[in-house]
């Protein structure tokens, strides 16, 4: 008897997660149907995203002792495929 009514109260427990489960996903999906309902609208518009504008690069001076550039630490870029 005490074996089934430890049963019985796992079994409530499991259950009520369950439902908290299943009550936390129909209000997701609630909320995607209403999302969804305002969007299909006939007032609806869309609104824009404001981009930031890149800032313009500085113009690098060229050294002539390195003349494939050089690397942000300074050093003298090599030569592709050299060592």
């Amino acid at each position: 008897m005490l074996d089934s009514a430890q049963n019985a109260d796992a079994l409530k427990v499991d259950m009520k997660r369950a439902l908290r489960k299943i009550s936390l996903l129909l209000a997701n999906l609630q909320s995607a149907i209403e999302e969804i309902e305002s969007l299909m609208s006939d007032d609806y518009v869309p609104s824009s995203k404001e981009r930031k504008g890149r800032a313009p690069r500085e113009a690098a001076e060229i050294d002539a002792q390195a003349p494939y550039g050089r690397k942000k630490d300074g050093t003298p870029k090599s030569k592709p495929g050299r060592n």
